[in-house]
């Protein structure tokens, strides 16, 4: 092998600082005993050496091999071990070492040691097993944590006709993504699982088609009146998208009025059926159909899915287009429309409080920091028949429990803790704070304050409004 030539000349060089005199006299000489090599850690990228050392060695040479026999690195070392980097995965390697003893010694080059040794095999990821669900009107993909894997990579198209129209491309570090407002239609989504890590290799690109079709929100029965008269129960469905469903909404079963409600005027628009001229026809049953006239004030929907009603003017007609009948179909739940004030049920729900007069004192600065404006989302909750459980007045993330009063209108906040102060009427520590409300569920509170050690941090005049959401 020509390039031991090298390396014993390099050795020789090295060796003669060895030696400190030279006879002219031949010396007999014997090979150093031969190494014996062994391998460890291996990696998909490096390999490691050693070797046992040889009595009477000063210096080792050693070559690595690829299997072509090309030659990835030599060189010579007074040490015992090898270390190669930036090597190809699952590749056999050859390392050859032999040994060199001081020019003075009695001793040449040992015979070449060999051994082969394979670096490890880059390992794919495991493909992810994406699966769609709609969750609180949010559209929630989830895979079981690829092992190994440093993040994930996603894509989210629109699909219509097999056509992708993309939404977004990200990534992310947990084995699950929401998206949120998503319009009804079909989607396709794309997933890998990535690394960060030589050992492992990106797994496939898998994809999964899905549906994102109305949530039931809420159900709740009510009455009808329609055709001459005709009265019936039938339930009134509402979905994340806003729109609505009256089921059997005139007695026949798999006959439903589909619609939505303007915002700006709280009109009815049907969405199922077929529309002409401002009229929208729809089937009640086999037999009979009407024309429902919605715009120009002729319907309205008023209240929430706890109270309120429906309707809007129609004309009935039979199968054959003969004229039956006209009049407004009415839809009621709960007790119909808010007429006679609220209940404590109409009290739950999530209001957007606004502060206004309110200087709170903040001791950080030493100073009176104005409040006035901030807007709070609160949430009130039904603890029992008279009493209800307000979250986060104030932006704090508390609750205050408060007495209610349907007949006075009234919600009566007896001095209770709140996150260390006490709730309670200004310069007043003693005194609740009474809230009164409106048919509109309007919550206004005035005059409270936070107190501590008799010292109020909330200005005097401190008032708040809660508009339900």
């Amino acid at each position: 092998m020509k390039t031991y030539k090298l390396y014993t000349l390099l050795a020789l060089l090295g060796a003669m600082s060895f030696c400190t005199s030279c006879e002219d006299d031949e010396v007999v000489k014997t090979p150093l005993g031969t190494t014996s090599i062994s391998s460890a850690n291996a990696t998909v990228s490096s390999l490691t050496f050693s070797w046992e050392a040889v009595s009477g060695a000063t210096q080792y040479a050693y070559e690595l091999r690829d299997p072509d026999e090309a030659l990835v690195k030599g060189d010579v070392t007074t040490g015992l071990t090898a270390t190669f980097t930036g090597l190809k995965d699952n590749t056999t390697y050859t390392l050859t070492v032999w040994s060199y003893a001081a020019l003075s010694s009695d001793k040449t080059t040992s015979p070449v040691a060999k051994l082969t040794a394979t670096t490890a095999k880059i390992v794919p990821l495991e493909v992810p097993a994406p699966s769609a669900e709609m969750q609180n009107g949010q559209m929630v993909l989830s895979w079981d944590a690829v092992d190994n894997a440093s993040y994930y990579s996603y894509q989210l198209y629109s699909l219509e006709d097999d056509v992708e129209t993309e939404i977004t491309d990200s990534y992310t570090y947990d084995a699950s993504v929401t998206f949120e407002g998503l319009a009804l239609g079909t989607y396709r989504f794309y997933i890998q699982a990535m690394s960060e890590n030589e050992a492992y290799s990106n797994s496939e690109i898998v994809k999964i088609d899905f549906e994102r079709t109305k949530l039931e929100l809420k159900r709740v029965t009510g009455t009808y009146t329609g055709m001459n008269g005709a009265t019936g129960s039938a339930d009134l469905v509402s979905y994340d998208d806003g729109s609505y469903t009256i089921e059997a909404f005139h007695g026949a079963q798999d006959y439903n009025l589909d619609f939505a409600v303007d915002p700006s005027n709280a009109e009815v628009k049907i969405l199922n059926g077929s529309e002409s001229g401002g009229y929208n026809y729809v089937w009640m049953d086999a037999s009979d159909y009407m024309a429902a006239k919605c715009s120009g004030g002729y319907s309205a929907f008023e209240g929430d899915m706890k109270r309120g009603e429906v309707w809007f003017y129609t004309y009935y007609y039979d199968k054959d287009g003969n004229y039956l009948s006209e009049g407004y179909y009415d839809f009621l739940w709960g007790a119909g429309t808010v007429t006679g004030g609220v209940t404590i049920d109409d009290l739950e729900g999530v209001y957007k409080a606004v502060d206004s007069n309110n200087y709170f004192y903040d001791y950080k600065v030493n100073d009176w920091v104005d409040y006035s404006g901030q807007e709070v989302d609160v949430t009130i909750f039904k603890v029992d028949d008279t009493t209800i459980s307000m979250n986060n007045f104030f932006g704090w993330g508390t609750d205050l429990t408060g007495t209610v009063d349907l007949e006075a209108k009234a919600i009566t906040f007896a001095p209770q803790d709140f996150y260390g102060y006490i709730f309670c009427l200004y310069d007043q520590p003693s005194e609740a704070v009474v809230a009164t409300f409106d048919d509109n569920f309007t919550i206004t509170f005035t005059g409270w304050t936070l107190s501590y050690s008799n010292y109020s941090y909330v200005y005097e005049g401190a008032s708040t409004v809660l508009t339900k959401q």
